[in-house]
């Protein structure tokens, strides 16, 4: 495994951790500033694509109004 796909897993699994039950809701603004704290440099469009791929293994839901994402 590359070092490339290693911290893509790592950043997924960070991501999932702070993803909150529903009701509750995250943004991805707010999740790209948690992701930032861990260390990692990514952008918005990443998380969305992230979340994507999670979703068809974890019930993970969104919301959209306007331009953001929940």
């Amino acid at each position: 495994m590359t070092k490339e796909a290693k911290d893509t897993i790592l950043r997924q699994w960070c991501l999932l951790r702070h993803v909150p039950r529903h009701p509750r809701s995250v943004g991805t603004q707010e999740l790209k500033a948690v992701l930032e704290d861990e260390g990692f440099a990514v952008d918005v469009r990443t998380i969305q694509r992230d979340l994507g791929k999670l979703s068809a293994g974890f019930p993970l839901a969104s919301e959209e109004k306007g331009k953001a994402f929940r």
